[in-house]
């Protein structure tokens, strides 16, 4: 997931002309993000200086797209674990509205198993 996010964040720096990346990377839950900022901290310190990584629960970041003066700080790429478990009506509605270019959702549940459309 974060090597992903990397890839992505470094593909986007060539595209935007060496202004910085913001990747948002979502997990299931707050014990995950805690986790996963531990695990990875000193590869997150070797990615280039201009891609910045924020570790988010699925649950906090539903409260950042619905609240409407996050819509200007949203990442340039979206990175979900689990991400059948964001597909709400509510969710997709918002995210429509405000997201970015590169939204990534990653699931080991079959596209027919996903909750929403």
């Amino acid at each position: 997931m974060l090597e992903i996010g990397h890839i992505l964040g470094l593909r986007l720096l060539n595209s935007k002309c060496k202004k910085p990346v913001k990747v948002t990377l979502v997990v299931a839950n707050t014990d995950l993000v805690s986790y996963y900022k531990n695990l990875f901290s000193e590869k997150q310190a070797l990615a280039d200086p201009l891609i910045s990584f924020e570790w988010l629960n699925i649950a906090v970041f539903k409260q950042l797209l619905a609240d409407d003066s996050a819509k200007n700080s949203v990442a340039d790429a979206i990175i979900v674990d689990e991400g059948d478990l964001l597909l709400e009506r509510e969710v997709n509605l918002r995210l429509n509205l405000s997201c970015p270019k590169h939204l990534i959702l990653l699931s080991a549940v079959p596209k027919e198993g996903w909750s929403g459309s």
